[in-house]
């Protein structure tokens, strides 16, 4: 399931049997639906620290990193 940090980023969880992993994907370029968007992943499989400095270090100007950190521990 897509967790959306905003309209162009969205996040989705990888269970684990000790941690999980995440995967960061923003929208598709060649998507023509305007009623749902088609996402691309623009990351490999992270764990959770890992994204979490990903977000930080790509996108700071919307606290991203701090949304991410509430949806990873919900």
């Amino acid at each position: 399931m897509l967790e959306h940090l905003n309209d162009a980023l969205c996040v989705s969880r990888f269970a684990r049997q000790e941690n999980h992993l995440w995967a960061c994907y923003k929208p598709s370029p060649d998507c023509t639906d305007q009623k749902r968007k088609t996402w691309k992943p623009v990351t490999t499989l992270l764990s959770t620290t890992d994204m979490e400095h990903y977000l930080r270090q790509n996108y700071q100007e919307d606290s991203i990193s701090e949304k991410f950190a509430y949806i990873s521990t919900h």
